[in-house]
């Protein structure tokens, strides 16, 4: 009778070596999922015009925020106009230019809040958003003296190399895009007239 033997157990030292592998890239992961959560928060609370915010003219109640992100809100008020029943683009321009009141953090506006509680909260919203404006400004130009002082580090030969880089770079983004919104062919056929 033959006997079987088997190597020594080196799937054990594999199995750890994956596991650590996993423990890495579940790291990744686990800071990736915080950085969308965190996004996402930031999304929520960051103060924008919600559809609930665009009433229309019949409407007698007045509209409560809700938690939609700014992007959706601007989608969903966009295809407004279509509607029969929206106000002329006068009337909504004049509704507009009314100081906008805040958006409640998520789950805010089910614990029943008073009017007082609302209206600081709203006062606080505000407060932090006209500082946040201002840091945004502020970054912005910091980014924009960095970026100078950056390109005076370069050569002129340099300088026009990065500015074509640009230029192909931009180029080719177009070019996507282009290709993205052509009704041609589909990438599954320009995948079988490669073979």
């Amino acid at each position: 009778m033959n006997k079987i033997t088997h190597p020594p157990l080196k799937n054990a030292t594999v199995t750890s070596r994956n596991r650590q592998r996993r423990r890495k890239g579940s790291a990744l992961e686990v800071l990736l999922g915080s950085l969308g959560l965190a996004l996402l928060a930031t999304a929520v609370m960051w103060p924008g015009t919600t559809t609930a915010q665009v009433s229309t003219e019949n409407s007698s109640k007045k509209p409560r925020p809700t938690a939609r992100s700014s992007a959706s809100a601007k989608t969903v008020t966009s295809v407004a106009p279509d509607r029969p029943n929206q106000p002329s683009a006068t009337a909504r321009s004049r509704k507009s230019t009314k100081k906008p009141r805040g958006r409640l953090p998520r789950y805010f506006g089910k614990i029943g809040l008073s009017g007082k509680q609302r209206e600081r909260i709203y006062a606080i919203q505000a407060m932090h958003r006209t500082r946040a404006e201002v840091l945004i400004r502020q970054l912005k130009l910091l980014r924009m003296k960095q970026d100078r002082e950056v390109r005076e580090v370069l050569t002129p030969l340099q300088q026009d190399r990065v500015a074509e880089l640009i230029r192909m770079a931009e180029a080719a983004r177009e070019a996507r895009s282009r290709a993205r919104r052509s009704p041609g062919v589909s990438p599954a056929t320009k995948r079988k007239r490669r073979q």
